[in-house]
């Protein structure tokens, strides 16, 4: 078990840059007396971290995935909004949710029924510069999955590997994300739709694509790992501060410090 993951990714760790907090949610106040009073409602624990210098790159990557950016959609609930409620911007031909022969993660997910004619569906999540697309899909009512990762620059990786596969059933160009079908007889699904406006690094790309549950709803994180005694958490992160680091043979290396609250 790494020293701490987040959504399975595991994020490093400077060596003595680890600490956690308890937060007492409630009152502490002391009676006319002075005796002591205490109405702690609830404690959560805050833990803060720091990595060793790393690419921009990488940086940009995690700083992303610890603030929280991007969108979900869980296609479960019979819902096209995401989780933070950004709903379709435009819908064509035969769109529907619903159950496959095989679920992947969701009880219902995005159909498109095209069959020679244009299905699709379209959202508008700030399409920027750099961004990335990770999908599952099925062409086969879901007796397999495919996992898909789309990255602005024209990476792609199927399956968490390095892949030149056709893609045209996705496009993205500002501000629209759009899923499409035109040729299948059999309606294509998708499950677990997420957009990140930034570069997801390849070596995120095996991990994401064996997860065996859904994207959590961001800005949502699932933490897990030994720097949290082993247990698994959902937390909100924010990045506290970005330090950039030279020295003898680096440059443009950055540092992070960010904390995690447990939700």
């Amino acid at each position: 078990m790494p020293f701490l993951a987040l959504n399975g990714i595991t994020v490093p760790v400077r060596i003595g840059d680890a600490s956690r907090e308890l937060l007492e949610i409630g009152e502490r106040t002391r009676a006319r007396s002075g005796v002591s009073r205490m109405q702690r409602i609830v404690t959560k624990r805050l833990h803060k971290f720091r990595t060793p210098p790393q690419t921009a790159a990488d940086a940009l990557a995690f700083t992303g995935l610890i603030q929280g950016d991007g969108h979900v959609w869980i296609s479960g609930g019979l819902t096209s909004y995401s989780s933070k409620g950004l709903r379709s911007s435009a819908v064509v031909g035969t769109v529907a949710f619903n159950a496959p022969s095989v679920v992947k993660f969701s009880a219902s997910v995005l159909s498109l029924s095209g069959g020679g004619a244009l299905a699709s569906i379209s959202y508008q999540p700030e399409v920027g510069t750099d961004w990335t697309v990770m999908v599952w899909r099925t062409t086969n009512n879901g007796s397999s999955w495919t996992h898909h990762i789309v990255r602005s620059d024209g990476t792609k990786f199927v399956n968490g590997v390095s892949s030149g596969a056709a893609t045209s059933w996705l496009t993205v160009s500002a501000p629209n994300l759009t899923l499409s079908d035109t040729s299948s007889p059999t309606p294509v699904k998708y499950d677990d739709l997420v957009f990140l406006p930034f570069l997801v690094p390849a070596s995120w790309a095996p991990t994401i694509a064996a997860r065996t549950s859904g994207w959590p709803l961001i800005p949502t994180l699932t933490a897990t790992g030994d720097g949290l005694a082993g247990t698994t958490q959902s937390v909100h992160g924010s990045v506290v501060s970005l330090d950039l680091v030279q020295g003898s043979g680096v440059s443009n290396l950055h540092s992070l410090s960010f904390e995690l609250y447990e939700v």
